[in-house]
C-alpha cells in the first residue's frame, strides 16, 4: 500500500498510531466520554475501510450533550468488531452500523 498509495499509507499508519494512543492512555480508566469514544470508533473503521472499501457504513449519532456521558472504553470498539465478524457484507449489501440514543436512554 505504501507504493501505491502514500498518502493513505500515511493516514492509515496516523489512524493506527491513534488507536494505540487510546487504548495506551485509557487502558486504566473506568470511563471516557462519548466524544472520545466515537472519535476512536472513526478511527478504527478507518483501518476496515481501507481493507474493505465501502462495504461498512458507520452512522454517529454524536449529541451535543456526547461530552458529559461516559462510557467504559473500547465498549463501542467490541460492539462493532462482533458485527463485523458475525455478519456477511460487501459493495452492493454493506453493513449499515447505527450507534446512536434516546434521549430517555441515558441517566444523569
Amino acid at each position: 500500500m505504501v507504493e501505491e498509495d502514500p498518502k493513505k499509507s500515511v493516514q492509515y499508519i496516523n489512524r493506527l498510531s491513534a488507536i494505540y494512543r487510546y487504548v495506551l492512555n485509557n487502558r486504566r480508566q473506568n470511563v471516557v466520554s462519548l466524544t472520545q469514544e466515537f472519535d476512536f470508533i472513526k478511527d478504527y473503521l478507518f483501518l476496515y475501510e481501507v481493507r474493505y472499501g465501502k462495504s461498512i457504513h458507520l452512522k454517529l449519532e454524536e449529541g451535543v450533550h456526547s461530552e458529559k456521558w461516559g462510557i467504559p472504553p473500547l465498549t463501542l470498539q467490541l460492539l462493532v468488531e462482533n458485527a463485523i465478524k458475525h455478519n456477511l457484507f460487501e459493495q452492493e449489501n454493506p453493513l449499515q452500523i447505527h450507534i446512536g440514543f434516546e434521549p430517555g436512554d441515558i441517566y444523569s
